[in-house]
């Protein structure tokens, strides 16, 4: 019995989402994910589930990464009127690149509005 997609859910982890693991607020591994077959691998494709008995303890800290939507893919944004928009993602808009890098990228709207404070926040400064 495979007992990891219960777990990977309890984690709040996907199937190749990115995140990084911390100990004593110190990264010990960086931009890792669960593959397929349940390995926890970085981008090298090197094995790192050694460490998932310090994950399923508690010793280790996942971090996740911000969500980043993938060419074509459906995202919600904060505009700065406040308003929470569903855009198209494509690598080549200058838009698309700027909501990702300041942080103003989610799957949901609802995701969205929960940041929309903080969002507004960043662009007001961003101006000030």
């Amino acid at each position: 019995m495979n007992l990891m997609p219960e777990i990977l859910e309890k984690l709040g982890i996907e199937i190749d989402e990115r995140f990084d693991v911390e100990s004593d607020g110190v990264k010990v591994l960086e931009n890792v994910y669960f593959d397929s077959g349940y390995f926890l691998v970085d981008i090298f494709s090197e094995d790192h589930s050694a460490w998932l008995s310090n994950i399923l303890s508690g010793t280790v800290k996942i971090v996740k990464n911000p969500w980043k939507p993938k060419g074509g893919e459906t995202y919600f944004c904060v505009y700065i009127d406040g308003q929470v928009v569903r855009n198209t993602f494509m690598k080549w808009r200058t838009d698309d690149c700027a909501f990702i890098a300041m942080g103003n990228c989610f799957r949901t709207k609802e995701e969205a509005e929960a940041a929309k404070p903080e969002m507004l926040k960043k662009m007001k400064e961003a101006w000030e």
